[in-house]
């Protein structure tokens, strides 16, 4: 990853947007001068990306100058609390079912996450995501399947320890830390695992065809830098060196964009300067998936109908690439990445053409 000189420039909308989720797992995190109209424009992506519960308590102590959004912002942020208190019960009961039956299930992200945060409630829970050992996975089924006979309201994803794709190590389980649940002992990723899962996570679908990305993956990376005193950081880059350089830029992108602190990084890290299009590459996909790929295609003078498949952002493209960040214009990644899926999008007409002759 190439180190640059120059600083990161945000543009306007960009920095309300990263302010918005800026230190969010702090409780000491308040944002005074948030006007109404930035948050009705970012409404939707707020609701959409489950934003609600990192920035409404920032601006809450102004709930009286929201108004009708206010209230609604008020009602989903109580909604937040609700179902951290019923995820909770789920977990307790699901894993003392599976421990009953002789199964070690490890939590990841969700709950496991929720607790790096000064106020846990702040981060929505999400699903259940349960690690279960290799040839547990029929049994762990029908304890899941019967859990649902005793109040349990959750979706669980389970996955076979053996082809769980985002695994950290092979090791990983001599690191389990456990955390209390409902007076339940819960076996969690230990930090440095943890902070190699998320930061690989998010880059995952940072990396896909069509991003998918919310902003509480950079905001669990800060929590996790900022609230684990014992990460090893050679542990955390070793293996894949292409893997590595990802988390590097997962860091680099939670400092820039949220504001974890630089301090709590390896030297390395915190002297890494990014060009303004990758930062801006994520921002503008909280707001609209397409907005960004839309402004860079016309650019390129690519039909608008085609946005939505064929064109990358600028970051996924150099990530599809496997090429350093630079100072210069990604759009030769951006034609590269578009020629392989049309190319792609031409054979399988093809194809398909064919096999109806």
């Amino acid at each position: 990853m190439a180190v640059l000189d120059e600083p990161v420039i945000f543009v306007p909308d960009t920095i309300q947007l990263a302010k918005l989720y800026s230190h969010t797992w702090r409780t000491y995190s308040q944002l005074a001068d948030v006007p109404l109209e930035r948050i009705v424009v970012r409404l939707e992506s707020i609701l959409r990306d489950g934003g609600v519960g990192l920035v409404w308590p920032s601006i809450r102590h102004r709930a009286e100058d929201y108004g009708a959004v206010g209230e609604m912002l008020e009602h989903t942020y109580q909604q937040y609390l609700a179902a951290l208190e019923q995820i909770e019960k789920d977990i307790a009961l699901v894993v003392s079912m599976l421990v009953d039956a002789g199964i070690e299930a490890v939590l990841v992200k969700g709950w496991a996450l929720c607790r790096l945060y000064e106020l846990p409630q702040v981060r929505r829970p999400g699903d259940i995501d349960l690690i279960v050992p290799t040839g547990t996975m029929p049994a762990a089924q029908k304890i899941i399947a019967e859990a649902y006979n005793h109040d349990f309201r959750n979706g669980v994803d389970l996955y076979d320890d053996s082809t769980w794709k985002s695994k950290p190590s092979s090791d990983y389980r001599e690191r389990l830390v456990y955390r209390e649940c409902n007076g339940v002992p819960v076996a969690t990723l230990g930090s440095t695992d943890a902070l190699r899962h998320v930061c690989l996570h998010f880059m995952k679908h940072l990396g896909n065809r069509v991003p998918n990305t919310t902003p509480y993956w950079l905001c669990d990376i800060g929590a996790l830098v900022e609230n684990s005193e014992d990460i090893d950081w050679d542990r955390l880059f070793s293996g894949d060196p292409a893997l590595a350089d990802r988390i590097r830029l997962a860091l680099v992108l939670s400092r820039d964009i949220v504001g974890t602190d630089p301090s709590r990084l390896p030297a390395a890290i915190a002297e890494i300067r990014l060009p303004d299009w990758a930062i801006q590459s994520v921002t503008d996909l909280w707001m609209n998936p397409h907005q960004q790929l839309g402004r860079s295609a016309a650019q390129a003078g690519v039909p608008r109908a085609l946005v939505k498949r064929l064109w990358p952002s600028p970051l996924n493209a150099a990530l599809r690439c496997d090429v350093p960040l630079h100072t210069g214009s990604p759009l030769r990644y951006q034609v590269e990445v578009s020629a392989r899926l049309i190319g792609l999008y031409a054979t399988r007409v093809i194809t398909l053409g064919k096999l109806g002759q």
